[in-house]
């Protein structure tokens, strides 16, 4: 295809912003920025002026249904997602959708029996760590087989500061489905079981959530450690660690110098997820704008945002009951196997 895609963006706040950057300043081949849509009209108009984009929308239907947007990226808020997707797929446009997939595991069956439906895949879900060069590393290492069976899954995802304290119920629905899907995909197995317990913030409802722990058992009997930490205090940090029958491999995210200076050794750390993931921001994008021209999907499915989101409520409920939550088998549709 010698003409770019031309993309539409609904919802330009902090991460629709940047996936704005990348699509309007150049770093998505293959894609461009034609569109973009928030109820901000402000904020709209800055985000076209940067980029020089023409068309500007306040309604979601009139971003969708132009005709000079060929596909969509959704980065409204977490609640709106599934109906976009929905609304996106019965336009017949491609869309790609940040994470979460939905809010309720209903609303994510929707979405995938609309697209089961229609018979090919038109969605990809923003699970950018499968573009991450540290979590791709680890994969390729254990997908050479040379270090036998996955025992175990550990993860650690920190944040360095939240100013509000946070609900169990946006901790892993926002947060740790990042983590729930890299479990997932790292060990190619489905959670059978999850265990969760979480420590609220200081003199906060209970229900709030600090630090969050789910421990979690594959379908083949290996294990799982899911570790977040919404106000860790240094940085930004994401790392994981994969314990086998010969050996472990793990992930090593901190790339920056080594520096000993007045009696310190230390290095650099992130401070946010955008610095930490920029690449791989990028890259998820290339990929999408790459496999809608070549018209062979590729990268996280609805399927995997659904079975996520299984996991996600079963995480919930663990953590608010404080007893072990088993999650049924599912059969995998034909259409993502």
């Amino acid at each position: 295809m010698d003409v770019p895609i031309r993309v539409g963006v609904i919802g330009i706040g902090t991460m629709g912003g940047h996936h704005a950057g990348n699509l309007g300043g150049g770093q998505v081949s293959g894609a461009v920025l034609k569109a973009v849509m928030d109820l901000d009209g402000d904020l709209r108009t800055a985000v076209a002026r940067r980029h020089g984009v023409d068309l500007q929308f306040d309604q979601i239907r009139d971003i969708i249904s132009h005709p000079e947007v060929d596909a969509l990226l959704v980065a409204a808020p977490d609640g709106l997602h599934a109906e976009l997707a929905i609304e996106c797929l019965e336009a017949g446009k491609p869309v790609f959708l940040e994470k979460p997939l939905a809010t309720t595991v209903p609303d994510a069956e929707r979405v995938v029996e609309l697209e089961t439906g229609i018979g090919h895949r038109m969605i990809q879900v923003g699970f950018m760590r499968e573009y991450d060069r540290a979590h791709v590393e680890v994969k390729a290492e254990m997908d050479t087989g040379r270090h036998g069976r996955r025992l175990l899954f550990r993860n650690v995802h920190r944040n360095a500061h939240f100013p509000d304290a946070r609900t169990i119920e946006d901790v892993v629905t926002n947060s740790m489905v990042h983590d729930i899907h890299s479990a997932r995909w790292m060990m190619e197995d489905e959670i059978v079981e999850v265990y969760g317990q979480a420590v609220p913030d200081a003199g906060q409802d209970p229900g709030t959530a600090r630090l969050c722990v789910i421990q979690v058992r594959f379908r083949n009997g290996a294990l799982g450690l899911l570790e977040f930490n919404t106000k860790a205090g240094y940085g930004y940090e994401v790392d994981v660690e994969i314990s086998c029958e010969d050996g472990v491999v793990a992930s090593h995210t901190v790339g920056t110098p080594v520096v000993r200076s007045r009696e310190t050794l230390g290095q650099a750390i992130a401070p946010e997820y955008t610095g930490r993931f920029g690449a791989a921001y990028q890259d998820e994008l290339v990929a999408w704008a790459a496999s809608l021209e070549a018209e062979k999907p590729t990268g996280p499915s609805a399927w995997d945002g659904y079975m996520a989101m299984v996991v996600v409520e079963a995480c919930i409920e663990s953590v608010r009951t404080g007893q072990p939550v088993s999650i049924p088998e599912f059969e995998k549709p034909s259409l993502y196997r």
